[in-house]
Protein backbone atom coordinates (compact mmCIF):
# COMPACT_ATOMS: atom_id res chain seq x y z
CA UNK A 1 0.00 0.00 0.00
CA UNK A 2 1.45 3.43 -0.78
CA UNK A 3 2.36 5.55 1.99
CA UNK A 4 -0.05 9.37 2.28
CA UNK A 5 3.47 11.18 1.13
CA UNK A 6 3.20 9.28 -2.16
CA UNK A 7 -0.98 9.46 -3.02
CA UNK A 8 -0.28 13.15 -1.85
CA UNK A 9 2.17 13.48 -4.70
CA UNK A 10 0.38 11.57 -7.28
CA UNK A 11 -2.91 13.90 -6.51
CA UNK A 12 -0.40 17.47 -6.95
CA UNK A 13 0.71 15.72 -10.27
CA UNK A 14 -2.99 14.34 -11.67
CA UNK A 15 -4.22 18.29 -10.61
CA UNK A 16 -1.23 19.71 -12.50
CA UNK A 17 -2.17 17.30 -15.66
CA UNK A 18 -5.51 18.34 -15.66
CA UNK A 19 -4.53 21.95 -15.43
CA UNK A 20 -2.43 22.21 -17.94
CA UNK A 21 -4.55 20.16 -20.32
CA UNK A 22 -7.34 22.90 -19.46
CA UNK A 23 -4.49 26.05 -20.30
CA UNK A 24 -3.60 23.95 -23.29
CA UNK A 25 -7.36 23.73 -24.77
CA UNK A 26 -7.90 27.41 -24.16
CA UNK A 27 -4.71 28.24 -25.83
CA UNK A 28 -5.96 25.93 -29.09
CA UNK A 29 -8.91 27.23 -29.60
CA UNK A 30 -7.87 30.91 -29.38
CA UNK A 31 -6.36 30.33 -32.13
CA UNK A 32 -9.74 29.88 -33.94
CA UNK A 33 -12.50 31.89 -31.88
CA UNK A 34 -12.42 35.26 -29.85
CA UNK A 35 -11.78 35.45 -26.31
CA UNK A 36 -15.19 37.03 -25.78
CA UNK A 37 -17.00 34.16 -27.71
CA UNK A 38 -14.47 31.15 -25.92
CA UNK A 39 -17.36 29.63 -23.44
CA UNK A 40 -15.88 27.29 -20.49
CA UNK A 41 -18.04 24.40 -21.94
CA UNK A 42 -15.95 24.81 -25.46
CA UNK A 43 -12.92 24.39 -22.94
CA UNK A 44 -13.61 21.66 -21.12
CA UNK A 45 -15.08 19.87 -24.27
CA UNK A 46 -11.84 20.39 -25.90
CA UNK A 47 -9.94 18.99 -23.23
CA UNK A 48 -12.39 15.89 -22.74
CA UNK A 49 -13.20 16.53 -19.33
CA UNK A 50 -16.30 18.10 -17.65
CA UNK A 51 -17.23 21.59 -16.61
CA UNK A 52 -17.50 20.67 -13.35
CA UNK A 53 -13.98 20.08 -13.04
CA UNK A 54 -13.05 23.48 -14.58
CA UNK A 55 -14.07 25.25 -10.86
CA UNK A 56 -11.54 23.15 -9.14
CA UNK A 57 -8.58 25.01 -11.16
CA UNK A 58 -10.12 28.32 -12.27
CA UNK A 59 -13.30 30.84 -10.92
CA UNK A 60 -13.66 32.16 -13.55
CA UNK A 61 -12.76 32.93 -17.74
CA UNK A 62 -11.16 35.81 -16.64
CA UNK A 63 -8.58 33.81 -14.14
CA UNK A 64 -7.73 31.02 -16.91
CA UNK A 65 -6.86 33.99 -19.44
CA UNK A 66 -4.65 35.33 -16.43
CA UNK A 67 -2.92 31.99 -16.03
CA UNK A 68 -2.03 31.86 -19.66
CA UNK A 69 -0.63 35.48 -19.33
CA UNK A 70 1.38 34.92 -16.48
CA UNK A 71 3.06 31.17 -18.26
CA UNK A 72 3.67 33.72 -20.97
CA UNK A 73 5.27 35.92 -18.97
CA UNK A 74 7.70 33.36 -17.11
CA UNK A 75 8.88 32.53 -20.41
CA UNK A 76 9.53 35.97 -21.47
CA UNK A 77 11.05 37.04 -18.37
CA UNK A 78 13.77 33.82 -18.80
CA UNK A 79 14.93 35.24 -21.57
CA UNK A 80 15.29 38.53 -20.36
CA UNK A 81 17.44 37.16 -17.26
CA UNK A 82 19.15 35.26 -19.88
CA UNK A 83 20.32 38.35 -21.54
CA UNK A 84 20.73 40.25 -18.66
CA UNK A 85 23.72 37.51 -17.00
CA UNK A 86 25.75 37.35 -19.97
CA UNK A 87 29.64 38.45 -20.05
CA UNK A 88 30.17 41.42 -21.49
CA UNK A 89 31.95 39.82 -24.88
CA UNK A 90 29.00 37.54 -25.64
CA UNK A 91 26.28 40.58 -24.59
CA UNK A 92 25.56 41.22 -28.30
CA UNK A 93 25.07 37.93 -29.66
CA UNK A 94 23.13 36.81 -26.32
CA UNK A 95 20.82 39.86 -27.31
CA UNK A 96 20.02 39.05 -30.89
CA UNK A 97 19.23 34.63 -29.59
CA UNK A 98 17.21 36.32 -26.92
CA UNK A 99 15.17 38.98 -29.51
CA UNK A 100 14.95 36.06 -31.36
CA UNK A 101 12.90 33.55 -28.66
CA UNK A 102 10.80 36.05 -27.62
CA UNK A 103 9.91 36.98 -31.37
CA UNK A 104 9.24 32.52 -31.56
CA UNK A 105 6.91 33.13 -28.38
CA UNK A 106 5.38 35.42 -30.44
CA UNK A 107 4.57 33.44 -33.56
CA UNK A 108 3.12 30.38 -31.16
CA UNK A 109 0.96 32.39 -29.15
CA UNK A 110 -0.11 35.04 -31.23
CA UNK A 111 -3.88 34.55 -31.20
CA UNK A 112 -3.26 34.09 -27.36
CA UNK A 113 -1.79 37.83 -27.74
CA UNK A 114 -4.46 39.00 -29.57
CA UNK A 115 -7.23 38.29 -26.50
CA UNK A 116 -5.09 39.37 -24.27
CA UNK A 117 -4.71 42.85 -26.09
CA UNK A 118 -8.84 42.52 -26.40
CA UNK A 119 -9.17 41.45 -22.60
CA UNK A 120 -7.06 44.74 -21.57
CA UNK A 121 -9.05 46.50 -23.39
CA UNK A 122 -12.31 46.41 -21.12
CA UNK A 123 -10.52 44.86 -18.09
CA UNK A 124 -8.65 46.83 -15.59
CA UNK A 125 -7.13 43.49 -13.65
CA UNK A 126 -5.61 41.75 -17.00
CA UNK A 127 -4.90 45.54 -18.06
CA UNK A 128 -2.51 45.84 -14.70
CA UNK A 129 -1.31 42.10 -15.13
CA UNK A 130 0.14 42.67 -18.72
CA UNK A 131 1.56 46.06 -17.75
CA UNK A 132 3.03 45.01 -14.57
CA UNK A 133 4.67 41.99 -16.76
CA UNK A 134 6.09 44.37 -19.17
CA UNK A 135 7.86 47.02 -16.46
CA UNK A 136 9.24 43.35 -14.81
CA UNK A 137 10.55 43.06 -18.56
CA UNK A 138 11.50 47.00 -18.79
CA UNK A 139 13.07 46.73 -14.89
CA UNK A 140 15.54 43.61 -15.66
CA UNK A 141 16.45 45.35 -19.08
CA UNK A 142 17.18 48.99 -17.68
CA UNK A 143 19.09 46.85 -15.00
CA UNK A 144 21.37 45.50 -17.86
CA UNK A 145 21.87 48.80 -19.58
CA UNK A 146 23.01 50.68 -16.47
CA UNK A 147 25.49 48.30 -16.30
CA UNK A 148 26.31 48.92 -19.76
CA UNK A 149 26.47 52.32 -19.42
CA UNK A 150 28.74 51.99 -16.17
CA UNK A 151 31.03 49.91 -17.87
CA UNK A 152 30.98 52.58 -20.88
CA UNK A 153 29.76 49.81 -23.22
CA UNK A 154 26.58 51.64 -23.67
CA UNK A 155 26.48 55.56 -23.85
CA UNK A 156 22.51 56.08 -24.01
CA UNK A 157 21.30 58.79 -21.04
CA UNK A 158 18.98 56.66 -19.22
CA UNK A 159 18.51 53.10 -18.76
CA UNK A 160 15.42 52.70 -17.52
CA UNK A 161 13.51 54.39 -20.27
CA UNK A 162 15.88 53.31 -22.59
CA UNK A 163 14.68 50.36 -21.85
CA UNK A 164 10.63 51.17 -21.65
CA UNK A 165 11.17 52.51 -24.91
CA UNK A 166 12.54 49.34 -26.68
CA UNK A 167 10.17 47.47 -24.54
CA UNK A 168 7.12 48.68 -26.00
CA UNK A 169 8.38 49.55 -29.21
CA UNK A 170 8.87 45.73 -29.66
CA UNK A 171 5.84 45.22 -27.97
CA UNK A 172 3.51 46.74 -30.68
CA UNK A 173 6.05 45.82 -33.47
CA UNK A 174 5.48 42.41 -32.37
CA UNK A 175 1.52 42.61 -32.34
CA UNK A 176 1.40 44.08 -35.49
CA UNK A 177 3.35 41.34 -36.74
CA UNK A 178 1.94 38.49 -35.22
CA UNK A 179 -1.03 39.61 -33.36
CA UNK A 180 -3.39 39.88 -35.83
CA UNK A 181 -3.99 37.59 -37.68
CA UNK A 182 -1.62 35.69 -40.63
CA UNK A 183 2.44 36.14 -39.74
CA UNK A 184 3.09 39.81 -41.59
CA UNK A 185 6.60 39.26 -42.30
CA UNK A 186 8.43 35.98 -41.53
CA UNK A 187 10.11 35.65 -38.59
CA UNK A 188 13.48 36.19 -39.36
CA UNK A 189 12.91 39.25 -40.64
CA UNK A 190 11.32 40.19 -37.86
CA UNK A 191 14.58 38.72 -35.77
CA UNK A 192 16.89 40.70 -37.55
CA UNK A 193 14.77 44.08 -37.44
CA UNK A 194 14.84 43.60 -33.72
CA UNK A 195 17.97 42.94 -33.33
CA UNK A 196 19.47 45.61 -35.57
CA UNK A 197 17.74 48.30 -33.66
CA UNK A 198 18.25 47.19 -30.17
CA UNK A 199 22.07 46.85 -30.91
CA UNK A 200 22.10 50.03 -32.52
CA UNK A 201 19.93 52.04 -29.32
CA UNK A 202 21.79 50.50 -26.66
CA UNK A 203 25.56 49.93 -28.13
CA UNK A 204 25.61 52.05 -31.07
CA UNK A 205 27.73 50.08 -33.21
CA UNK A 206 26.79 48.82 -36.50
CA UNK A 207 23.95 46.56 -37.11
CA UNK A 208 25.81 43.80 -38.61
CA UNK A 209 28.21 43.15 -35.48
Amino acid sequence: MASRPAVQARARARRRDVRADILNSARSLLAEVPFADLSIDMVMAAAGRSRTIFYRHFDDRQQLLLALLEELGGEMTALGQDWTQESAGQVILRLREDLGGLVDIWVRNGSLMRALAAAAAQDPEVDAMYHALANRFVAIIGERIKADIASRASTVANGTETARALVWMTERYLSECFGRGPAAVPPETAKKTLGDIWVRAIYGISPDC
